[in-house]
């Protein structure tokens, strides 16, 4: 058998042994804890003589299995005994992570790397792309969609056949690479497999909705000199929606007064009790639907117009109006309207509620399919060498549904307006009316629309570890990862809304396909060859969301893009004594690593036209980057088995990091473990990291996104006062003017825009306290203050 399972044999039984003290082994990295759920910290338990082990933070393999650095050990048992039915819940879900926000299925209507349905992991809160994640000491490469793929998704881990995780809990630049700032997790795969087993779980809520379901496959084989094994597994999660959850069906703001207790929401005229509104994308209030938008009216304008004698709607106030819903016993004023908004009137006087909105997914669904191969064999040459490979392939079918509101805008003098609302002018093109002025805009609930991304995954990486001599070990190893993804999502195209909203008289002859109500779009008559469907007449049909199915299939389409990341990694490491010390081994390691990484994402053609109306815009993100890294780890035992100094050793790493992109620097990391005693130990450690910028913070080109419509400085500039009024007004916007839509940003990344290489400072310290109880049981307790 080869040596890597030697060491493992003896670490499993050391996990078996009837103590708090856990701890295990993995190329490259291993780590050391107690059992306990998400709080494991070791202190320092013996090996079996004779064998030797790598310790988690540390390249250097050693007889005991106390470490320097803060670690924690999440077993396979624990996960399935704490009912999550993945390593990535458990991870998102443990002590060690929960502090800050983690990426995962509920972030699907916003925009996070990797695109909807990935699932990330941030250490310390500094995000996903300083936390990193490997797969048996081997790092995982970056995948998922669109141009901002940087970091490890968590999906693409073989759950089936994970034995356990290690999580470092400190700065490891200087061991494993600029993007360890914040810690390391590495997931560790059964060693040697036996036999076949299936396993299905199955997780239902009691109130419905989000289930999910596992099945897996995993064997075993081995032979003298060889060992194989794998696993098979589908994962399937179903949708959760705002329609399952009481909670998310029907919001209120909740605001009393301090004094009285009273409540200060707005009530609802129709029930008498405080507006309700599902959970949506824009806040508080939902989203404006079944109304029109005209310009402003007031008593001292309004005969001029030609509507005195307008009329509010019940639970509005004042005097000034320029929302209005359908009404058809009004005769007055804006006849067939009643005035909801504009002035003084609350929002809640809207129409914000539509039944669809509660199809809107609260947890996206997904699933996963998920291979994984490891094979070694002993070779009897180069050192008692072993040649091992392992290959991982995974695909993610992922979705997530919307709800979409349309603000569709209808020129100036255009006649599909009626005659009761032909005095209005609503203002300047608001993005659809080819420059001409607005008369009146239509804010339609159109209904849902849908997300979806495809992932395929593959990561295939083979290596060669021996020996040299008789302490010194070699480990060579190359992996070649590869994403390709494509993501769809719905929108309306703004062009065809341009061209459909400039209509003019049907000429006879004209196709009849493409006349409405006796008109036609206007590129017909310029350019016959493209097919325009006018827009539907402006009536209460329209506000109230129905439209044309013709309209709706020249409008409304599906935007394609596609996403490729590769990187390629080559590393050997050496380590091995380099004296005999009174305290013990000086032992020391050092290695090389190159990684080639390269992004090229496109997304749809109507993206980087800027044609999604009311979405983001995005140019294609495209480029390449290497660096070279040579590190190296000497550790010196100072004290040991001394009364007062059980242990003192000291641990330091340095490494030299040279990018393409963004020059070179070298970090470093000191570190100091004091046992006055067996059971009580105090440890510190200090380093420093340089991280260069991810691709696609490099080269994602200028984006466009969008920002809470109440944020608009223009809202009611009326009652304000500096040079935002002069501003607003020179917009001709009117002075109660209210944002009826997102507030459009663009961003850039890169050099271009002052992007600099990120370099940081960690220090760590703390102790930890785990004295044999006898039959009273195990305790240990551990304590670590951090300051990155």
């Amino acid at each position: 058998m080869s040596s890597l399972s030697t060491i493992s044999r003896a670490v499993r039984s050391a996990l078996s042994a009837p103590k708090a003290v856990k701890a295990t082994v993995a190329c490259g990295l291993c780590v050391v804890a107690t059992s306990a759920w998400g709080q494991g910290q070791p202190a320092g338990a013996a090996a079996d003589a004779g064998d030797t082990i790598t310790v988690t933070g540390s390249r250097l393999r050693r007889d005991a299995f106390n470490s320097v650095s803060p670690v924690t050990l999440i077993t396979r048992e624990e996960v399935t005994a704490a009912g999550f039915t993945s390593a990535t819940d458990a991870l998102q879900g443990t002590a060690v992570t929960n502090g800050g926000s983690q990426i995962n299925n509920a972030f699907g209507g916003f925009v996070t790397d990797g695109g909807p349905g990935a699932n990330t992991l941030s250490l310390r809160g500094l995000g996903a792309g300083r936390t990193l994640v490997l797969i048996n000491g081997r790092r995982v490469a970056p995948s998922g969609t669109r141009g901002a793929v940087g970091v490890a998704d968590l999906n693409v881990l073989p759950n089936a056949i994970i034995d356990h995780v290690e999580v470092l809990r400190d700065g490891a630049s200087s061991i494993y690479g600029s993007d360890a700032i914040a810690g390391v997790v590495n997931v560790v795969t059964l060693d040697e497999p036996t036999g076949i087993t299936f396993e299905a779980q199955s997780n239902n809520p009691l109130d419905g909705g989000g289930e999910q379901n596992r099945v897996s496959m995993v064997g075993g084989w081995s032979g003298e000199k060889w060992t194989f094994g794998g696993s098979l597994e589908y994962y399937d999660r179903s949708s959760l929606t705002l329609a399952d959850r009481d909670w998310t069906q029907c919001n209120v703001d909740g605001r009393r007064d301090p004094v009285t207790g009273a409540s200060l929401d707005f009530i609802d005229p129709r029930t008498g009790q405080p507006k309700c509104y599902p959970i949506t994308g824009t806040g508080s209030n939902g989203v404006t639907i079944n109304t029109i938008g005209t310009q402003s009216v007031t008593t001292a304008n309004a005969a001029a117009l030609g509507v005195a004698g307008y009329v509010g709607a019940p639970g509005s106030s004042g005097t000034t109006f320029n929302r209005w819903r359908p009404n058809t016993s009004v005769t007055t004023g804006v006849v067939g309207f009643e005035g909801v908004g504009g002035g003084t009137n609350n929002l809640n006087v809207r129409d914000t509620f539509d039944p669809r909105t509660l199809n809107r997914s609260l947890i996206s669904p997904t699933e996963n399919t998920t291979a994984y191969f490891q094979a070694g064999r002993d070779l009897e040459i180069l050192g008692n060498a072993e040649l091992y490979m392992d290959f991982l392939a995974h695909q993610r079918q992922s979705t997530q549904t919307g709800y979409r509101q349309l603000a569709l805008d209808y020129r100036v003098g255009s006649p599909l307006i009626p005659a009761n609302l032909a005095f209005s002018v609503f203002g300047p093109d608001q993005g659809t009316s080819g420059g001409s002025n607005v008369g009146v805009r239509t804010f339609i609930g159109f209904g849902n629309d849908e997300n979806k991304q495809t992932i395929d995954f593959y990561k295939p990486s083979a290596g060669l570890r021996g020996d040299i001599g008789e302490n010194w070990r070699y480990d060579a190893n190359v992996s070649f990862s590869t994403s390709d993804a494509q993501y769809k999502q719905d929108s309306w195209l703004t062009d065809k809304l341009t061209y459909a909203g400039d209509v003019v008289a049907a000429p006879t002859g004209t196709d009849p396909a493409l006349v409405r109500n006796g008109l036609t779009c206007r590129i017909n008559l310029t350019n016959p060859a493209e097919r325009c469907i006018p827009y539907p007449p402006l009536d209460n049909a329209l506000i109230a969301g129905i439209m044309p199915a013709d309209f709706v299939d020249y409008t409304w389409r599906d935007a394609v893009g596609n996403t490729d990341y590769d990187e390629d990694v080559y590393a050997v490491t050496f380590d091995g004594p380099l004296a005999m010390l009174p305290a013990g081994r000086l032992q020391a390691a050092f290695g090389f690593e190159r990684r080639d990484m390269e992004i090229d994402d496109t997304p749809d053609a109507n993206s980087i036209a800027a044609n999604l109306y009311n979405l983001t815009s995005a140019t294609p993100t495209r480029g390449t980057d290497s660096v070279n890294e040579v590190f190296t780890e000497i550790e010196v035992p100072l004290i040991a088995n001394k009364r007062g100094a059980y242990e003192l050793t000291a641990n330091v790493s340095m490494r030299y990091t040279d990018y393409d992109s963004y020059g070179s620097d070298d970090t470093y990391k000191v570190g100091l473990m004091y046992s006055p005693i067996n059971w009580f130990s105090v440890r510190v450690t200090q380093g420093t990291s340089f991280r260069a910028p991810a691709l696609f913070e490099q080269f994602q080109g200028p984006t466009s996104g969008f920002l809470s419509q109440a944020g608009d400085p223009c809202n009611n500039y009326g009652v304000k006062v500096g040079a935002v009024v002069a501003n607003c007004a020179s917009e001709g916007l009117a002075p109660t003017f209210n944002a009826t839509s997102s507030i459009r940003v663009f961003s850039e990344g890169g050099a271009a825009a002052g992007l600099e290489a990120e370099t940081s400072e960690n220090l760590t310290y703390g102790f930890v306290i785990q004295p044999e109880l006898g039959d009273a049981g195990d305790l240990s307790v551990a304590i670590d203050y951090f300051d990155i």
